[in-house]
């Protein structure tokens, strides 16, 4: 016997709403459905189980609704039981043709924009970016695809549209693609936690990787970069780029230290948060990082301890810089795009940028003979498969290494 239960959920939101969910248990199997309709609590009649007749609320017709969902519901399982197909949740979906919400419920992207509220209060406004980009670009292959953008739609016949969009109309690399396939799979995963989603394929969805090529400066190209003369905002730039080479942080964490992070008795950068990942960090400060906060002494009073630079900014007068310093050789790297790989070729300058200040430090360090763990824990990495990325010797480094070893 089918045992029938409407509940609210017991996750509630800002607004004291809970999703509204139907328990289904057949013999041992237990299972849920969710009907995407929000109630705020005090409109929910638990021991009636339906919608309580109040004012802003047609709970005659939502009452209607919800019946007729448990009729489909018993006749799927019943219809079930006679062909001898087992019942659960994904065979009860495909016999009853259910949606996953009602007339009266939201849109995916209500939810989705409920999904942004929340997240605004714990993250980056980068990260908010990231997850704005992904609404848009929902949107923009929808219309460009006709394809019906819902939870139950979110299935291996959407995935492969869906990158086809990316590489192919987009033009993005691997990377780019598994940074919006990630984030699509964040937002239903949380639509699952709250009820809204009942459909589980997304759980299949992969997430693209590819081996980007990374060019940290060689200790000539910092030597170059040390003894360059420059003035006012190129010379603000180089000292910064330094400043990274020489801690591994980010520009994005450069332009948030101040003077209170920093110890003068231990010559330590302490109780400084990254702002990307969140992770506490101390660095030691050594000669070189301890001339150019001296440099900016001047700052300090307002509460800065080195120049703020816009990214895009720097990066644009980096490759300027890198040009008038000679660093005009050609290098050689690839990308992947699905399963197709491609081959560049551009001068040294041209693609130098902010965050090879980071990758130039881990590898100068690991050539120097520094523990990785020792590294990571000045970079604040939590794991080694992240970390490794960052990594890449030149051949001259193994060359000597391999000399050393075999001399």
């Amino acid at each position: 016997m089918i045992r029938f239960k409407a509940r609210l959920s017991n996750k509630v939101n800002k607004r004291n709403e809970a999703p509204l969910i139907f328990d289904i248990t057949y013999q041992k199997t237990r299972f849920y459905f969710t009907t995407g309709l929000l109630l705020q609590i005090d409109m929910w009649n638990h021991e009636k189980q339906e919608v309580k007749k109040k004012a802003g609320y047609n709970a005659s017709l939502l009452n209607t609704e919800l019946r007729n969902k448990k009729f489909q519901i018993e006749a799927a399982v019943e219809k079930l039981i006679k062909l001898q197909i087992p019942v659960n949740k994904e065979n009860v979906l495909i016999h009853s043709e259910l949606e996953s919400a009602i007339t009266s419920s939201k849109t995916l992207y209500s939810y989705y924009e409920e999904f942004l509220e929340e997240r605004q209060s714990k993250f980056a406004p980068s990260t908010i970016q990231k997850y704005v980009y992904l609404k848009k670009a929902l949107k923009d292959f929808s219309e460009k695809y006709n394809a019906q953008i819902s939870f139950k739609n979110m299935n291996e016949k959407f995935i492969i549209q869906f990158e086809k969009y990316f590489l192919v109309d987009r033009k993005v690399y691997n990377n780019g693609l598994g940074s919006y396939i990630k984030n699509l799979k964040v937002f239903l995963k949380w639509s699952s936690e709250k009820g809204y989603n009942t459909f589980n394929e997304y759980k299949k969805f992969a997430i693209y990787r590819e081996e980007a090529d990374i060019f940290p400066l060689t200790e000539e190209e910092i030597t170059i970069f040390e003894n360059a003369s420059f003035t006012g905002l190129k010379e603000d730039i180089r000292n910064v780029f330094l400043f990274q080479i020489y801690t591994g942080l980010r520009i994005s964490d450069t332009q948030r230290l101040n003077p209170l992070h920093v110890n003068k008795k231990t010559n330590f950068i302490t109780k400084f948060r990254a702002k990307k990942t969140g992770s506490d960090l101390t660095i030691p400060l050594t000669k070189k990082t301890l001339a150019i906060i001296e440099k900016y002494k001047h700052l300090h009073l307002e509460g800065q301890l080195l120049p703020i630079i816009n990214n895009q900014v720097a990066n644009r007068y980096l490759k300027i810089m890198a040009e008038d310093l000679g660093l005009t050789h050609l290098v050689i790297y690839n990308r992947e795009k699905g399963i197709t790989r491609e081959q560049f070729t551009e001068r040294r300058c041209d693609i130098i940028s902010t965050h090879d200040g980071r990758r130039t430090f881990i590898t100068y360090c690991l050539s120097k003979g520094m523990g990785a763990q020792m590294i990571m824990s000045i970079t604040g990495h939590k794991n080694y498969k992240s970390f490794e990325r960052y990594v890449k010797f030149s051949d001259n480094d193994i060359k000597k290494q391999l000399d050393l070893i075999w001399s």
